[in-house]
């Protein structure tokens, strides 16, 4: 059944329509909230509550067809929300830490072995940027979404987006460059090779 068919259920007072809701975005969430946040148990509980904030207020949902752009604005705000009340005991280790839990797999050949080291070190200069530039990046190249929809995420004009969109990548490639890193391609989109590229 399409997820569109799902959420209208829902939106009629299906709750066994909406665990499958949960089912349909909550792993990619729960590795958004992580990338965001950096800590695992904090993602888990921003994703709870993103649930059960949208179980509340999907009957307000008027397109049901925007219902991941929908969801995702609310966990992205609510991880906000949980970086500014905890920023003096946000730690770059955490985050860190979120990175390497997130690619964690195990594989001894040289070529994996590669991929993991480039990914862990976009992962832990990613974390060194500031939150609104490392959740755009990660909408943009982790979850795909466009630069329209990443504005109706964060309730941000167009140009706003793709100017952070541009700003962090730029200090993104710093970072990169400081470490030596000449070749390079963003988590989640391996068809982006030889740097990042921004719209």
């Amino acid at each position: 059944m399409d997820i569109t068919d799902i959420i209208k259920k829902v939106q009629k007072g299906d709750f066994e329509a909406f665990e499958h809701v949960m089912k349909f975005v909550g792993p990619k969430a729960l590795k958004t909230a992580y990338l965001i946040t950096g800590n695992k148990h904090i993602a888990e509980e921003c994703v709870q509550e993103a649930f059960f904030q949208c179980y509340q207020k999907i009957y307000q949902l008027k397109n049901p067809q925007a219902f991941e752009n929908w969801f995702y604005r609310i966990l992205t705000r609510i991880c906000y929300d949980y970086i500014k009340k905890n920023k003096n005991n946000f730690s770059l280790e955490a985050l860190k830490e979120a990175g390497q839990d997130f690619h964690s797999e195990k594989d001894d050949t040289e070529e994996i072995y590669e991929e993991k080291e480039l990914k862990k070190l976009l992962i832990d200069s990613l974390y060194t940027l500031d939150p609104h530039y490392r959740t755009i990046i990660i909408l943009k190249y982790y979850q795909e979404f466009s630069i329209k929809e990443i504005a109706k995420i964060m309730k941000l004009p167009e140009g706003t987006v793709k100017s952070r969109l541009h700003r962090g990548i730029k200090k993104l490639e710093e970072k990169l460059k400081e470490s030596h890193l000449n070749f390079y391609r963003p988590v989640g989109n391996p068809q982006l090779q030889g740097g990042i590229k921004d719209e």
